[in-house]
């Protein structure tokens, strides 16, 4: 009885993940994506990049400029040629959109999370649905984030090498990122140096020494860590500033910029990350993120993550992802042995 009141709840949770995920993409297609930002820089990069409208027709200045010259562009090129493909601007709304719906399927596949489940519960944080149908380039960025710090995760909770889908997944999640926004880039460097000594160790607690092996491991690392940090070697070619146009001091020596975020002088900065996701003293949230703090006019960019629905999460759901990882990692190193 309890397993016939169990399916039918999700039947219909299912049914109401199919509603919101139709609803958004018809809103994705539909809608043209007005937000500031989008007009001032992403659409015009998306277009650049693939000449659908000649570089001439935009003129918004050196600011914007140094934008496309240094920052990572890997989501304007999808936008761009999703707009090209379909000759409809809306059509840039859909990576945002996609990049979701890529996610729902790589928790179902590597965390056994429902899809009806892991779309009600995106969905519910007021960031992710707003972004799930605009051009703003956020969301396939933090995405692909969250998918490289997961594989990681799933590294660290096994005693044996990670297989060729695990790894590729590892490496799309991390060239997404690090290409698709430039604080992301700067993560991504982290997040990579841990993964590539977690890799190291399996590799040699797991396997005898090869030494053409060795070196074709070796070869493979390069140059996967070659594209996905691939922004910020070009900007070092070019510019001798990896993160260029932003302004960047090593031992002492200000690298070559031309601008410097405000964000240098809003204070301590993990603090206000937090205050942001638990939404503490935040002002009003726009969905364009250009909530101010004063009437100074400082930007303040908090808020939009429905800080009871995180404290919920990680109090509730977090133990449970955390066992269920625990128990496959125990799966993966027992014997199955057959009851007959």
């Amino acid at each position: 009885m309890l397993k016939k009141r169990t399916s039918k709840l999700e039947i219909i949770l299912s049914l109401v993940a199919v509603i919101i995920c139709i609803a958004i993409f018809l809103k994705a297609i539909i809608d043209v994506d007005n937000n500031y930002d989008i007009g001032w820089y992403h659409l015009p990069f998306s277009a650049r990049i693939w000449g659908i409208i000649p570089e001439s027709s935009f003129l918004a200045g050196a600011k914007v400029e140094d934008r496309f010259d240094g920052f990572p562009l890997l989501a304007h090129f999808f936008q761009g040629l999703f707009w090209k493909i379909t000759n409809r601007v809306q059509s840039t709304n859909l990576v945002g959109y996609f990049s979701l719906i890529i996610y729902f399927f790589f928790l179902r596949g590597y965390f056994r999370v429902p899809l009806y489940l892991s779309a009600i519960a995106l969905f519910s944080i007021p960031a992710v649905l707003t972004h799930a149908a605009t051009s703003f380039v956020d969301l396939p960025g933090n995405i692909g984030a969250s998918v490289a710090v997961m594989m990681i995760y799933r590294f660290f909770c096994s005693k044996s090498l990670p297989n060729k889908k695990e790894l590729l997944a590892a490496f799309l999640g991390a060239a997404m990122a690090a290409n698709t926004k430039p604080q992301l880039t700067v993560l991504m460097v982290l997040v990579w140096t841990i993964a590539i000594i977690r890799l190291i160790w399996l590799y040699v607690t797991n396997t005898q020494f090869n030494g053409g092996k060795a070196i074709s491991a070796l070869f493979l690392s390069a140059i996967a860590s070659g594209l996905i940090f691939a922004t910020p070697i070009k900007n070092v070619v070019l510019y001798g500033n990896p993160v260029y146009p932003v302004k960047v001091q090593v031992a002492g020596i200000v690298l070559n910029h031309r601008t410097t975020p405000a964000t240098y002088s809003e204070g301590n900065r993990p603090q206000k990350w937090l205050q942001s996701i638990l939404e503490i003293n935040t002002p009003e949230w726009s969905a364009d993120q250009f909530n101010r703090t004063n009437d100074e006019g400082l930007l303040d960019r908090a808020g939009g993550f429905f800080g009871a629905y995180v404290i919920f999460k990680v109090e509730y759901l977090l133990p449970h992802v955390l066992t269920l990882l625990e128990k496959e990692a125990i799966l993966k190193l027992t014997p199955i042995h057959s009851k007959y």
